[in-house]
């Protein structure tokens, strides 16, 4: 028998069974190739994804006069026409051996861990593409499931079908010889809906049996009817997962979300304080920052300040607000403030505008205490710069003169000047440097003030403006007062 025989025999018995009907594709035969598997793709049966493939290209074709060629046809065929192409090679040159006027052909690959069945339907006189569509899942079962209807999409875009299909029948003739005709036909339902997907909150990626959907809840895409499974996914937040069945268009699927994380607001006093949240600096300010769910720490670490915090577990999308009193570290100081003849002066320490005490009393304040000074009765102020130790007492010593009182005046510049040489060398050995001390002694004459040295206040019954200037153990005093 030969091939032409074998091909009017097959399309014969085929129209046969379609009987008279006129359909789109009438007289058309129409082949399915099985699909080439690319190198990198681990597929175990494309055999099912092709004859999954050619059973939707049936279906959606039944009907229309055409004729699929079954496998088992189609390598009979090649066999009697010496068709030199293997199928998968050039599938236009053994389109052309089969004597068919359409196909379908695909390759499955695998691109990041997915795998990707291209389907392409071509016009074999010309090798002309008609349509192609590209369909991915993880997994080759559910590749499998979106085969039939992504074919289907297909072949009704490449070959001209349209959504409903029908005859129109010519009904029995009329009592006058008339030839009535019926418009009643078949409507077949689209295998497709369109579903609405939701999330909360918005903007997760939809995925669709494994394949990805659309990139940003809320959104609507066809749906082929049937049972799928539906995954939300969303950065920060646990993966939703849910089963559903696509019946009817306008189908809402609405998923909720739960977070990874909990909100967390700082707020340390005193403001500005170095702190660390769970072992890492922080740069500024702490303020609604997103952080994993569970255990965390906030521990005040600056030199100024205790090693204080707290341990806290922050719930999913708990929103919590931690407030983190700092403890200053403390030290000791002990201010002696006395005259030029070594007697006991009343004054009061202050930092700042915070009064600490008396002194020539011990007295704990923080340790990074800053502007502290010595004041007097007489709205004297002496600032002071103590070298303050965490934990150990400090001694100050501050000599305030009084020039008002000193038993030398009057007498010659020179004996002055030779006595307050030594009265200086008598007053100042006491008060040099001590341990604790980061200055020697220092003094307060009028309203003056000095850091080291001697400060004398010269003041002339004879007017009331002063003049200030500033010594050491090692100045001519002849300059300072002569």
């Amino acid at each position: 028998m030969s091939a032409r025989m074998l091909l009017v025999g097959l399309f014969a018995l085929s129209l046969d069974a379609l009987g008279q009907t006129a359909g789109a594709l009438e007289g058309k035969k129409i082949a399915v190739f099985d699909f080439k598997v690319l190198q990198g793709a681990k597929v175990q049966s494309p055999e099912l994804l092709s004859d999954e493939c050619r059973g939707s290209v049936a279906n959606e074709t039944r009907g229309e006069g055409a004729l699929v060629i079954t496998r088992e046809n189609m390598l009979e065929i090649l066999k009697l026409t010496g068709g030199k192409c293997k199928e998968g090679e050039c599938e236009v040159e053994t389109a052309r051996n089969l004597g068919v006027d359409l196909f379908v052909a695909g390759s499955v690959t695998q691109l990041d861990g997915e795998l990707m069945l291209s389907l392409m339907a071509y016009e074999t006189r010309s090798g002309q593409l008609l349509q192609q569509k590209l369909i991915s899942a993880a997994r080759e079962k559910a590749l499998l499931d979106l085969v039939r209807p992504a074919t289907a999409e297909l072949v009704r875009d490449a070959f001209g079908l349209g959504r409903g299909r029908g005859r129109r029948r010519q009904g029995p003739a009329g009592p006058n010889g008339k030839i009535a005709v019926s418009n009643d036909f078949t409507v077949e339902d689209d295998d497709t809906v369109a579903c609405t997907f939701e999330s909360t909150p918005p903007g997760a990626v939809v995925r669709l049996d494994g394949t990805l959907l659309c990139s940003a809840t809320p959104c609507s895409k066809p749906v082929p009817r049937g049972n799928h499974d539906v995954t939300m996914e969303l950065v920060d937040y646990d993966e939703a997962r849910a089963p559903f069945k696509a019946t009817q268009n306008q189908q809402k699927i609405s998923l909720t979300l739960q977070p990874t994380f909990g909100i967390l607001t700082v707020k340390v006093q005193p403001p500005g304080i170095k702190f660390t949240l769970d072992g890492k600096a922080v740069e500024g300010e702490v303020d609604k920052r997103r952080l994993p769910y569970g255990s965390h720490e906030v521990l005040v670490e600056d030199p100024c300040f205790e090693a204080t915090g707290e341990r806290f577990s922050l719930a999913r999308g708990e929103s919590r607000t931690l407030q983190v009193e700092a403890v200053p570290r403390l030290a000791a100081l002990k201010v002696q403030s006395v005259d030029g003849k070594g007697n006991v002066v009343d004054a009061e320490v202050w930092a700042g505008e915070t009064k600490v005490g008396p002194t020539w009393k011990v007295h704990k304040l923080p340790l990074c205490s800053t502007a502290l000074e010595v004041r007097n009765s007489l709205g004297d102020q002496l600032p002071i710069k103590p070298n303050l130790q965490e934990r150990q007492q400090t001694v100050t010593n501050v000599l305030i003169v009084n020039p008002l009182d000193d038993p030398m005046t009057g007498l010659a510049p020179e004996v002055r000047a030779e006595r307050r040489r030594r009265a200086w060398e008598q007053l100042a050995s006491p008060y040099q440097v001590r341990a604790g001390l980061a200055t020697g002694g220092a003094a307060v004459v009028g309203a003056a003030t000095v850091g080291v040295g001697l400060a004398w206040w010269l003041e002339s019954a004879r007017r009331d403006e002063a003049a200030l200037r500033y010594g050491s153990a090692g100045t001519d005093f002849d300059a300072l007062y002569g």
